[in-house]
């Protein structure tokens, strides 16, 4: 699983480069530059955009993904974090797995997240929104963490399991 903020800027956006033709078994992110942080509009669109740039492998995102169950944007740092973590979980546990999550906070243009993520004003950050955005995203890193290591926790009597019976000697 690949979470990226932009391939244009970033990678030139040509096929050959794109993560799904490079490997990863799923792509979400921006492939052009210049999106806000509101449920992937092109910058400058705000409320019920129609110009999404928000891809889902080698398509667009549903307008489902992009909104939240009242109709409101999805802060981008959130709906990654959100992916992130549905990826991991279902996520067939026998094989390897990659979640490379390149987020687009912090980053321009600094968009302020929901008003319930916003920092204090006191805060000694060089702004209010820049603060509000890394505070959100560290929220995010988190979340992926506890969850991978939930999963650990729950494999790791089998794996020691497996090491031990690897590590006796097989008698005959």
């Amino acid at each position: 699983m690949h979470i990226n903020k932009d391939l244009a800027v970033h990678s030139l956006a040509t096929p050959a480069v794109h993560p799904a033709v490079k490997g990863f078994k799923s792509n979400t992110g921006y492939i052009g530059g210049g999106e806000s942080y509101d449920h992937g509009c092109v910058y400058g669109q705000t409320g019920n955009c129609t110009n999404h740039d928000m891809w889902c492998t080698l398509k667009p995102c549903s307008r489902e993904l992009l909104y939240d169950a009242d109709g409101g944007d999805v802060y981008s740092t959130d709906f990654y974090t959100r992916t992130g973590l549905s990826e991991l979980k279902n996520r067939d546990k026998s094989k390897p797995f990659w979640l490379h999550m390149a987020y687009q906070a912090v980053h321009a243009p600094y968009t302020s997240p929901p008003a319930d993520q916003l920092i204090p004003e006191s805060n000694p950050f060089r702004s209010r929104i820049y603060g509000s955005m890394l505070k959100v995203m560290d929220a995010g890193v988190a979340n992926i963490t506890a969850e991978y290591k939930r999963q650990v926790r729950t494999m790791l009597p089998l794996l020691l399991l497996q090491l031990l019976l690897l590590l006796l000697p097989l008698k005959s």
